[in-house]
């Protein structure tokens, strides 16, 4: 079975690590983040984002960013020779059966975000160089609710 990296990304209001090595994503969003007006104040964003690739072609370099309209929210790289210690080690705990594939989780968490009008918010993550979008959310103006 053929099998290429895939990258996704998951906006939300909290991103928190609890016991037993599990991760709690808080205020999930779909699609948009509606203020009743701008400018406006969030007073949290998070993205949890996940790389996958096949264990048999691992990349060298994967570097994220978090893009607020134009502005870089934040970004991560992942240093030189982490990617290759991690599949060492998966490798190590998959014992009994081959691994086909990777996945590496960077989460984000961004305070506060101060919007003055609607916005793109995106994922970008370079892998080996390669631009790759994880994900995207709009910052909007809510609409209004129905007359009654």
């Amino acid at each position: 079975m053929r099998f290429d990296k895939f990258v996704f990304a998951q906006f939300c209001d909290d991103i928190r690590f609890e016991v037993g090595n599990k991760t709690t994503l808080a205020g999930l969003y779909s699609g948009e983040i509606a203020f009743p007006a701008f400018p406006a104040l969030l007073p949290k964003l998070g993205c949890a984002t996940t790389i996958v690739w096949p264990s048999n072609d691992p990349p060298l370099k994967i570097e994220a960013k978090l893009m607020i309209g134009d502005e870089v929210g934040m970004s991560e790289r992942l240093p030189d020779g982490a990617l290759s210690q991690f599949i060492e080690m998966a490798k190590k705990k998959e014992n009994s059966e081959p691994l086909e594939r990777i996945a590496v989780n960077l989460n984000f968490i961004v305070s506060p975000v101060n919007f003055a009008a609607e916005t793109t918010i995106k994922m970008l993550v370079y892998i080996d160089g390669e631009e790759v979008e994880a994900g995207r959310i709009k910052a909007v103006i809510a609409p209004a609710p129905p007359s009654v």
